[in-house]
């Protein structure tokens, strides 16, 4: 259905070139990843070993993404629109300034409980006001992050993926 209504405003050979240029980024990444990291000897085996290692760092697929509201460290700033991006594999919640930034603006790290981290279902004070109503607060052993959401639906999805990444244990590249 995305792909019929995607169709009816992106001309065809627009998509054809999307689609050759996503392809063309992914070969070369995968060209440089596979001169970085080397393995094997035998090319048949070095092509399978490399391929298994190297597509999850080639394509990234991100648990959740989408706008939500973030104050600053004191708590006391304005809430900003941002756009957050989840990548589960790496225990990351990006912000950008937009939905199509190539930098984010900051990242959280996002770890276990036994590490002191925590996520929670969160409308401080200064927020009740706000018109985003629903809030999500990330602890860290350093900070609290508080995020409102536009609707309940959006606080659910994001409350369920952060406990999500929460929950799994640490691997030894994240301790």
């Amino acid at each position: 259905m995305f792909v019929l209504i995607f169709k009816s405003l992106v001309s065809v050979p627009l998509l054809q070139e999307i689609v050759t240029w996503y392809n063309a980024i992914r070969a070369a990444r995968y060209a440089y990843l596979r001169t970085a990291y080397p393995t094997g000897r035998d090319a048949e085996l070095n092509t399978i070993l490399s391929l298994c290692q190297l597509i999850p760092k080639i394509t990234r697929n991100y648990l959740k993404e989408g706008y939500m509201e973030k104050t600053g460290p004191l708590q006391k700033e304005p809430f900003k629109k941002r756009w957050f991006v989840l990548d589960s594999q790496h225990r990351k919640l990006f912000y950008f300034k937009g939905q199509l930034d190539a930098e984010e603006l900051g990242v959280v790290f996002i770890g276990t409980e036994k590490k002191g981290y925590s996520v929670k279902e969160c409308v401080p004070k200064h927020a009740q006001g706000n018109k985003w109503k629903w809030g999500v607060m990330v602890e860290t052993p350093t900070r609290q992050f508080v995020f409102m959401c536009e609707q309940d639906r959006e606080q659910k999805e994001w409350l369920d993926a952060l406990k999500q990444v929460l929950s799994r244990p640490m691997s030894p590249l994240h301790q």
